[in-house]
């Protein structure tokens, strides 16, 4: 697959598994028909957002396919966000005592990724939504900066004051104290799994097995510093294994979106803030400078 991937590249062999594809041709098919309205598909990357408990969300979405698809789908309470389920993992992390340690491999550790935030996504359908000549096209979307994990990781775990891959203090535009500088230093992570590109996922540990004796722990942070004890499952423990154990690119071009007008761009790194933000300010997460 070419990277990064354009809105040209041909479809993968998906062996009918990917519902996109089901939707973008039905789209396609019933817009010819009746030719009295247009259509536009946004393709993004991984998403980052405020997205807790859309079962019923997805369910509605998914009523036209098959049913294992569906249930393969639901299994995760908060759709394909990493944002939930990495924040639960590093305060879990941060209640046990253990490091947080890194669940994917070598090639996404060291490699480039991007994300898509989800206030960009809108804001992309709403440009070409409203823009005629935008009409009947598909357009990539991506925050417009790209990351090394091995980098972003450490950054999300002092969020929580979780220890990182080493020593870090950094200025919090979006709060009023500083992010806690971390004393102790956790180890780099080595890889003994992957060395390059493969076909199949690669993780160094399997975190959704990791989770799974973790809910009494979630709900000692959730009695002593907030949050709801439900946001344990909600988290998508399976689709962080896939992103985080992925041994290729996923990067997008959003050059055709640029060419047709649309400018936006979102720092990848706040964009994780500005959510982790909202879902504080929801009563979803605790507050991570009320935790001790």
């Amino acid at each position: 697959m070419k990277a990064p991937a354009e809105e040209s590249s041909p479809r993968y062999n998906d062996n009918g598994d990917n519902f996109y594809y089901v939707q973008e041709d039905y789209v396609r098919e019933v817009q010819k028909k009746r030719n009295t309205w247009s259509w536009n598909v946004i393709r993004p990357t991984g998403i980052i957002g405020f997205t807790p408990q859309c079962k019923l969300v997805l369910h509605r979405l998914l009523l036209c396919l098959p049913p294992t698809t569906d249930q393969i789908l639901l299994g995760s309470a908060n759709g394909m966000t990493e944002a939930l389920t990495l924040a639960v993992y590093f305060l879990l992390c941060r209640e046990t005592g253990e490091p947080a340690r890194f669940p994917g491999n070598e090639y996404i550790w060291e490699g480039v990724d991007d994300k898509s935030y989800a206030p960009g996504i809108a804001d992309l359908a709403v440009f070409v939504s409203t823009n005629d000549h935008c009409a009947n096209e598909a357009f990539n979307h991506a925050n417009g900066d790209v990351f090394l994990w091995k980098n972003m990781w450490p950054k999300l775990a002092a969020y929580f004051g979780v220890e990182a891959s080493y020593p870090l203090s950094l200025p919090n535009p979006h709060m009023k104290t500083t992010v806690l500088t971390l004393a102790t230093q956790a180890p780099e992570p080595t890889f003994a799994k992957v060395k390059g590109t493969e076909n199949e996922l690669i993780n160094e540990f399997d975190v959704a097995e990791w989770a799974k004796d973790k809910r009494e722990a979630w709900q000692s942070i959730v009695r002593k510093w907030g949050g709801k004890e439900e946001v344990f499952d909600w988290a998508a423990w399976g689709h962080l294994r896939w992103g985080m154990g992925r041994a290729w690119s996923t990067l997008l071009s959003v050059g055709k979106a640029r060419q047709y007008g649309w400018t936006r761009y979102d720092d990848t790194y706040i964009t994780w803030l500005k959510t982790y933000k909202v879902l504080e300010g929801s009563g979803i997460l605790p507050k991570p400078r009320d935790v001790k």
